[in-house]
């Protein structure tokens, strides 16, 4: 299995990486084969099955590893405060005691494991009512070093960005983007001009669980006679036409009103708005910008021949009888733990809300748009956790060593829990559910156009979505003027001296 997962792992790294990127991915295939075999031979040892009520016990552990820690002050910082900022929807990334779950003591320990390596005491202080983290902003206009670092959602985070209240990443003092606990991707999407304002989360599992995919009701497709899609995905022939092909089998009219209907009937394929209209532009392997231009300047790269394509095929299976769009995830979802829709929208986190469903479920990745395209493309959204350090912050050593040492301690220990322990064994089904989820992982990428609050077109998806007829040149043509006046205003304030 082991030898499998790294073969697949490699087949679909992103293009672009540098050897740099791609050794780093090498170490960290390397970490999760090892803590895999190592949680195997222990579960042989005690002769105990590794199943998911092995998983739901607060006993289990992940093996140390031997991986080198960061390169920050020894001596520590005194027992000087960090304080974390956080949006109430992420205060469960910074637990502050145990509880007997397995995932969150893993992130409390990694607080007092970072507390006694730097000698500091790690504050985590929540916004109540605060949904995107973007509270903090009076407090770091009023001059005061209270927040070390805050924690938000990614896409809003970027006010921060655009009223000049966060620091570049780029110049904290002990963060060592060379390291492999920070994600190459992220850093390479989310970077203009050398500059990164806001991290996605690297520091819980956040990012990885906001991670897009497709799941699929196993019993459907034995009921229709149909093998699984995962030797499609395997052999690179999981394309959009192979898709929409198997969502029109499962459309069925089960109650024989002559009009389907989502309380009632069958579907190939359910989504919200916000779910598989982008996905679909990127798993063809588009963006909406990319720092393609001079000097690694921003551009508006989405108007091309191949989007048009894509959004065409796509909507065109949505406003077929195969398809279900919704405002909301809700309807759709219960459809498909009702047993009557193919597939959803949904990301690996969402293997994890369906694992009181009846039926058997699986995980793929979104299709690739032809064959000739080579490679799977994976979104992370932008509604996971965003990271900025304030303007304001006094000591950029302490607060950059504690974030580097946690980010250290999350990849080590926190990462194999949440991908091993619970998605792999807790949550995923089947073995080859497990090599989806290698697939998935190593395929994803960040599209800063997607996350840059106030860049025009960001929604696109959503936006089309919405459309009477979805007409992305209709769309293009309405947006192009406005979306390049404020792609100027980004690239002025990247790229100023």
């Amino acid at each position: 299995m082991a030898t499998l997962t790294w073969k697949l792992s490699a087949m679909c790294s992103w293009e672009r990486e540098t050897d740099m990127s791609k050794m780093k991915r090498i170490l960290a295939a390397m970490l999760l084969v090892c803590t895999m075999l190592l949680n195997a031979c222990a579960s042989q040892d005690t002769g105990n099955d590794t199943t998911a009520d092995t998983a739901d016990s607060t006993e289990t552990t992940v093996a140390e590893t031997t991986l080198p820690g960061p390169d920050v002050p020894a001596e520590g910082f005194d027992g000087a405060t960090f304080t974390i900022y956080t949006r109430f929807y992420s205060a469960d990334s910074f637990i502050v005691e145990e509880s007997g779950d397995v995932m969150d003591d893993a992130l409390y320990k990694r607080i007092l494991d970072t507390e006694e390596a730097l000698n500091v005491d790690i504050v985590s202080q929540n916004g109540a009512d605060d949904a995107y983290g973007t509270y903090a902003k009076n407090t770091i206009l009023a001059g005061d070093d209270a927040y070390q670092l805050i924690c938000g959602h990614a896409r809003m985070m970027f006010t921060y960005t655009q009223a000049e209240l966060v620091l570049d990443w780029y110049d904290l003092p002990y963060i060592n983007f060379s390291n492999e606990w920070w994600d190459d991707n992220m850093l390479d999407g989310l970077s203009i001009g050398g500059k990164i304002y806001i991290v996605a989360d690297d520091l819980t599992a956040n990012a990885l669980g906001n991670t897009k995919a497709l799941l699929f009701n196993k019993n459907l497709f034995t009921k229709y006679k149909l093998e699984y899609p995962y030797q499609d995905v395997l052999d690179m022939k999981w394309t959009l036409d192979k898709m929409a092909e198997l969502c029109a089998v499962f459309s069925d009219d089960i109650n024989g009103d002559s009009a389907l209907k989502i309380e009632d009937d069958q579907f190939g394929l359910g989504t919200s708005i916000w779910g598989a209209p982008i996905n679909i532009l990127w798993s063809s392997g588009q963006r909406i910008y990319d720092t393609t231009g001079e000097d690694g300047r921003l551009e508006l790269v989405v108007n091309t021949p191949k989007t048009i394509e894509v959004f065409e095929k796509f909507f065109a299976l949505l406003n077929s009888d195969s398809g279900y769009l919704g405002d909301s995830d809700a309807v759709f979802e219960a459809a498909f733990k009702d047993g009557r829709m193919a597939f959803v929208a949904s990301s690996l986190d969402g293997l994890v809300s369906t694992r009181d469903m009846n039926d058997d479920i699986g995980i793929i990745p979104y299709p690739m748009f032809d064959l000739e395209q080579g490679s799977y493309y994976t979104g992370v959204d932008a509604s996971c956790n965003g990271l900025a350090v304030p303007i304001t912050v006094q000591d950029l050593n302490m607060t950059s060593s504690v974030i580097e040492y946690m980010c250290y301690l999350n990849y080590r220990d926190i990462i194999p829990v949440y991908y091993d322990v619970v998605l792999k064994t807790k949550s995923s089904r089947d073995d080859e559910s497990a090599a989806m989820i290698d697939i998935i992982r190593e395929s994803r990428f960040y599209d800063i156009g997607y996350f840059y609050n106030g860049l025009i077109m960001n929604s696109i998806g959503a936006e089309l979505a919405n459309m009477n007829d979805a007409n992305f040149s209709t769309y293009y043509a309405q947006h192009e003027t406005a979306a390049k006046a404020m792609l100027a205003t980004v690239n002025e304030y990247y790229f100023e001296e």
